[in-house]
């Protein structure tokens, strides 16, 4: 199974506050923007 301590701890109060920080995160580790994530897994999810 999974080894639970290893997952982030999770420290945002709301989900607008766990959002706010995606975009960071992502900046941070040189990824593209959350959008165009959500973008092709929409285009993706519907083409199957």
């Amino acid at each position: 199974m999974w080894d639970i301590s290893l997952l982030p701890q999770v420290t945002g109060k709301s989900n607008s506050a766990l959002g706010g920080r995606v975009p960071n995160a992502f900046k941070r580790y040189g990824f593209h923007k959350p959008y165009y994530l959500r973008h092709c897994w929409a285009v993706r999810s519907q083409s199957e």
